[in-house]
């Protein structure tokens, strides 16, 4: 993992921003192989959507029930890091979706 850092991929997301082929194309032979590199960015990935998912579970139930415990900056900042990060956004959608659909 230390050519990963190396290289600035000190993350799960920033690992999962370069599209899967083209990370596998320049980073197997660092880690070992073509099939190294597909399970680390494999690995990379779903780590990131569970944490988006995560994320955005929080985000619902604060929007739906805690929404006073938010100052105007944080909810900003929440929006901001909603529109950053495509994966978070779509997964709060699909989470706030299905709680809307449930009731």
């Amino acid at each position: 993992m230390n050519e990963l850092l190396d290289e600035g991929l000190d993350s799960a997301y920033a690992i999962t921003e370069i599209p899967e082929s083209s990370f596998v194309k320049s980073y197997a032979e660092k880690v070992g192989g073509k099939k190294e590199a597909k399970v680390i960015w494999d690995w990379a990935r779903r780590l990131t959507d569970s944490i988006a998912k995560h994320v955005a579970m929080q985000l619902s139930y604060i929007a739906r029930y805690d929404d006073d415990q938010l100052s105007k900056e944080e909810l900003k900042d929440l929006v901001e890091l909603l529109c950053k990060n495509k994966r978070l956004l779509r997964s709060f959608r699909i989470h706030f979706a299905m709680k809307e659909g449930k009731e």
